[in-house]
């Protein structure tokens, strides 16, 4: 589900891992902003923050790499779909990883929130996560419509 909202195959060519990484900060930003949060609280998720950027950088880079990849075997003229899923495997495992690395955040921001704050905090989590899918149809949908012009 993580990938899914901030890496779609349809936008992974128009976004590095940077600009990936900023929407995830920025996103979760809105949503902090809505708790309000101690100071205790808010210096205890910058450094939660901290160390999640670190070790979700890499995955967003090997995940732009692979995306790349993807693209090159895609238009190249020895395309097979073996190729295809050997990609498609390694894009899995970066799944995998990513999805442990939010599985393992939210067990976390879960231990500095209170009660109402959690509560809350997931409800605005999932109106930007509906909000997201929705820009991401809208998107797919324009790019749908230009293509069957051409």
């Amino acid at each position: 589900m993580f990938v899914q909202l901030f890496i779609n195959p349809v936008f992974a060519e128009f976004q590095t891992s940077s600009e990936i990484l900023e929407k995830i900060k920025n996103s979760r930003a809105a949503i902090y902003s809505s708790l309000d949060l101690t100071s205790e609280q808010t210096h205890e998720i910058n450094e939660l923050d901290r160390i999640f950027y670190e070790k979700l950088y890499p995955e967003l880079q090997e995940m732009s790499i692979l995306s790349q990849k993807l693209e090159r075997i895609a238009s190249s003229s020895d395309c097979t779909i073996k190729k295809v899923k050997s990609v498609r495997k390694e894009f899995k495992v970066v799944e995998r990883n990513l999805n442990l690395l939010k599985k393992d955040y939210e067990k976390q921001i879960g231990g500095i929130l209170t009660a109402g704050q959690t509560v809350e905090y997931r409800v605005l989590k999932k109106k930007q996560q509906e909000d997201m899918k929705n820009r991401m149809k809208e998107e797919i949908e324009a790019i749908k419509r230009e293509q069957s012009r051409m």
